[in-house]
């Protein structure tokens, strides 16, 4: 069975200096999700890092950081894409 890393809410708040109502905000829109009640899975903190650097320091609204996000992801999943092509075409170039 896997096991999850569970962080705090409140420990990410602390050490972002952040309102706990930011963690709620994005909850509510969408943009991360809670293991259970006050709790994210650690995985899940680059994720939240990223949406609070986002919104605090270049003032993005939360619409504007879900586009963001897709976009960034829809990339990722591209490049592994591409990836893939190039070592098949290395494969068969051998």
């Amino acid at each position: 069975m896997e096991s999850t890393s569970l962080i705090a809410i409140e420990e990410i708040c602390s050490g972002h200096e952040i309102e706990h109502t930011m963690i709620l905000a994005m909850k509510e829109f969408g943009l991360i999700e809670f293991v259970k009640e006050g709790y994210v899975d650690s995985a899940s903190l680059p994720r939240i890092e990223k949406i609070i650097r986002f919104h605090s320091e270049l003032e993005i609204n939360f619409e504007g950081i879900e586009v963001i996000l897709n976009l960034l992801e829809k990339m990722d999943r591209m490049n592994n894409e591409l990836i893939d092509l190039r070592n098949k075409l290395d494969a068969l170039s051998e």
